[in-house]
């Protein structure tokens, strides 16, 4: 019985392992994709179910995190006639 318990354990180990490859896998294509909003989604679900990124990943999410900032457009905060201003009219009004 405790040898059947071991394999089991071993088994679900190998699983494991397989599936955060895979998972890695995922964060990467998507990274090359240019997604790296998703990139960073995979590398929180391993986190979310317990492992730890090695360094390797750590520099990654880095990485991808500067990417993702620097890919947003800078916006400013607009009215509906584009009047930079018009939240304050409009907040104004309704005193």
């Amino acid at each position: 019985m405790n040898a059947t318990r071991t394999l089991s354990l071993d088994a679900a180990t190998v699983r494991h392992a397989a599936a955060v490859a895979t998972t890695l896998g995922w964060a990467e294509d998507a990274a090359a994709g240019g997604d790296y909003g998703d990139a960073l989604e995979w590398l929180a679900t391993l986190e979310a179910i317990g492992d730890v990124l090695d360094d390797t990943y750590e520099t990654k999410r880095a990485s991808w995190a500067c990417a993702r900032v620097e890919e947003r457009p800078h916006r400013r905060l607009t009215g509906g006639d584009g009047d930079a201003r018009a939240p304050e009219r409009a907040t104004r009004g309704a005193r």
